[in-house]
């Protein structure tokens, strides 16, 4: 019986962690392949497979030339360190005067 509960275990956890995973993949996929698709391919059918890999080579040919993408891509990157860095400090800050209160009483 212990072996069973076990194995029970085991699928549940497992197949909780295979869903999951499924549903943070999933949109990252779908997106990155409706890049490769035309409008009227997208509203055709979003969930079919790009065809015309070339009108996706001359997007993002397009997306290159004509916008500085890349210092755009570096500007979002810089805020989102920031960003992050200052929160990881206020929230250290924030646990540690919540957890060690007699130290400044």
């Amino acid at each position: 019986m212990n072996v069973i509960k076990k194995i029970l275990t085991n699928i549940l956890i497992y197949g909780t962690e295979f869903i999951v995973i499924m549903l943070s993949v999933f949109p990252i996929v779908w997106v990155a392949l409706s890049s490769f698709k035309t409008n009227a391919q997208i509203l055709e059918g979003p969930f079919t497979l790009p065809t015309g890999i070339t009108t996706a080579k001359e997007a993002y040919t397009y997306l290159f030339q004509k916008y500085d993408f890349f210092s755009y891509f570096g500007n979002s990157l810089m805020i989102s360190l920031i960003s992050t860095v200052i929160s990881l400090i206020c929230f250290a800050m924030a646990y540690f005067f919540s957890h060690d209160q007699d130290h400044f009483l």
